[in-house]
């Protein structure tokens, strides 16, 4: 049951009793009932509502950030291409691991591909650290 629905069943009930009261004091207990319940229902609905309004927009918020955090994570993750200029630029196997520790990467490492790499000249210690922050896994 969404906020509204919830909302407008309690105001009605509270709404229903307490026109109910008030009708019975005044002498029109089924007026007071019919009122009561009206306009109980109406101002239960309402809050309810704002309610779902509220919940809607923090999920609404959640979703957002966390789509940024994947965009912001997954844009600057390294590949394979990455991996090889570095090897061939002459960059360090510490260097290109402490790069794949912070960016992570994208990185197609079945059996074929993990021998195609070597073949291209990178260390098992790079392949071995493109496995620990792929993040395919």
């Amino acid at each position: 049951m969404n906020g509204t629905r919830h909302g407008a069943l309690a105001g009605g009930t509270f709404g229903a009793v307490a026109g109910t009261l008030v009708g019975a004091a005044t002498g029109n207990p089924k007026t007071g009932l019919v009122a009561g319940t009206v306009i109980g229902t109406a101002l239960g609905a309402s809050v309810g509502h704002a309610d779902d309004v509220t919940v809607s927009r923090a999920v609404s918020l959640e979703a957002s950030a966390q789509e940024a955090a994947f965009v912001h994570v997954h844009g600057r993750a390294m590949t394979e291409h990455d991996v090889l200029h570095m090897i061939h630029a002459g960059i360090t196997d510490d260097l290109i691991i402490s790069t794949l520790a912070d960016r992570r990467g994208h990185f197609q490492l079945s059996p074929a591909g993990i021998i195609e790499l070597r073949n291209r000249g990178v260390s098992d210690r790079v392949i071995q650290a493109m496995q620990r922050y792929n993040l395919w896994r």
